[in-house]
């Protein structure tokens, strides 16, 4: 099997720097879900060979997600069950609307396991953000389906040996310390509160430009800056830093519309990390 995806593509989706054995796994099942949706035509319906390696990719990192226990898929389909009554747009109960022979055994859908209706909504919201179509994007057609169905038969087979990433888990529900320090004097609390800072920061810069959940939102920000920099006005560092943390933080064009902030409140509400999303002073700023 060619390799098309390498390593730091993948963990350019993570906020670390540096790989391990569980990255490496993550970067060949990358490629191997690559070759399914080329074998599928998939890889057909995008502009450039970059795009379609990102679908790759994000059908993998969810997969990494599920395993690893992030919850940010999870919370996903809580909220589309809580706002629309199904787990996920479209594809939860295709089958009782449109009859297909590539849908007919598709299993029930199961919000702890892996879903064949998950890899179809990635394979059409990823076509749709990475086109940037403004139109309606036809949600079903052959190739879909099948592509579909050769991703997610690689994802069923890897479901009871695939590693946990534990690095990733740890980050997004993990608060940062300071070893030896216990907070006890002036000087440490304020430290902490930096710590946490900088952890918020770089945490919200990293789900929203960089996670699988977000396909999209690191082209809208280049393409952005770059039309200012085109502009009569031009664009200074000063500005353009400006205009990454507005997006980062107020922009809407997540799945569901909902800011990442408003994301992470609701992914990490169980984990420890939940105190850095609640602190009222940065709240008024995101809000």
């Amino acid at each position: 099997m060619k390799k098309v995806i390498f390593t730091q593509e993948w963990i350019a989706l993570h906020p670390y720097e540096k790989a391990d054995e569980t990255d490496l796994y993550y970067t060949e099942l990358a490629n191997e879900i690559y070759h399914a949706l080329d074998e599928a035509c998939y890889t057909h319906n995008f502009k450039n060979m970059d795009e379609a390696k990102q679908l790759a990719l994000s059908i993998a990192g969810y997969f990494e997600d599920v395993i690893s226990g992030t919850g940010i898929w999870k919370t996903f389909t809580e909220e589309c069950k809580q706002r629309y009554g199904t787990y996920i747009p479209f594809y939860e109960k295709e089958s009782e609307f449109i009859k297909s022979t590539l849908n007919e055994d598709d299993p029930a859908y199961d919000p702890e396991e892996i879903n064949i209706a998950d890899v179809k909504f990635l394979l059409w919201h990823h076509y749709q953000q990475s086109s940037f179509v403004q139109e309606a994007v036809p949600f079903l057609f052959g190739t879909l389906e099948l592509a579909a169905k050769l991703a997610y038969n690689i994802l069923d087979r890897e479901y009871e040996t695939a590693p946990e990433n534990e690095r990733l888990l740890t980050y997004l529900s993990e608060m940062p310390e300071i070893e030896g320090n216990t907070e006890t004097t002036e000087e440490e609390i304020e430290k902490n509160k930096e710590l946490d800072e900088i952890h918020r920061r770089d945490t919200l810069a990293w789900f929203h430009y960089g996670c699988y959940f977000n396909v999209g939102n690191q082209k809208r920000l280049q393409f952005t800056l770059q039309q200012m920099a085109n502009s009569p006005q031009g664009l200074t560092e000063p500005l353009a830093y400006s205009v990454q943390m507005e997006m980062t933080i107020a922009g809407r064009n997540n799945l569901l519309a909902l800011t990442s902030y408003e994301w992470l409140c609701k992914i990490c509400r169980n984990m420890p990390t939940h105190k850095l999303w609640e602190d009222e002073e940065f709240r008024k700023k995101a809000i």
